[in-house]
């Protein structure tokens, strides 16, 4: 298992205690600043590439598994719980696979993506783009749903 899986393990579940006794559960204040530690992590590949030490490559793989990984994880179960819980219980199953299908088949065109990416730039920037989903594809939603559940409370 690697570090970054490890990482991601561990962080489902401090991360996932953390967010429950969070205002309710609510989980957007949580999943807002495991991504932008996430996203720190994944700059500092870019620009500190050539001078990272070994050691602190390992280290920092476990923990952008434990802030990214965990909060990717810790997204598809509450959503598929939730719209399992609203609509139906045998609804359930067919919600995680659809979430899961469509996850995976975005990491598999991200993989293609990522390679000719790497193979064109270099690792260095290889990680612009985990940066560029970070802020872009989960950080200004999550952004949004955090000021509608405060305006709500």
């Amino acid at each position: 298992m690697s570090l970054y899986e490890t990482g991601t393990v561990f962080g489902t579940v401090v991360l996932g205690l953390l967010s429950d006794k969070n205002e309710g559960a609510r989980r957007s204040p949580t999943a807002i600043a495991s991504i932008s530690v996430a996203l720190l992590i994944s700059l500092s590949f870019v620009v500190f590439y050539d001078s990272y030490p070994p050691t602190l490559w390992l280290i920092s793989m476990f923990f952008y598994g434990f802030f990214l990984g965990s909060i990717h994880h810790m997204i598809c179960v509450t959503i598929t719980a939730d719209l399992g819980r609203s609509h139906s219980k045998s609804a359930t199953s067919t919600i995680t696979g659809i979430i899961d299908g469509i996850g995976s088949s975005g990491n598999g065109a991200g993989q293609v993506f990522l390679g000719g990416m790497i193979q064109g730039f270099g690792w260095r920037y290889g990680f612009l783009l985990p940066v560029t989903f970070a802020v872009g594809g989960t950080l200004i939603p999550l952004t949004r749903i955090f000021f509608n559940e405060r305006r709500e409370m």
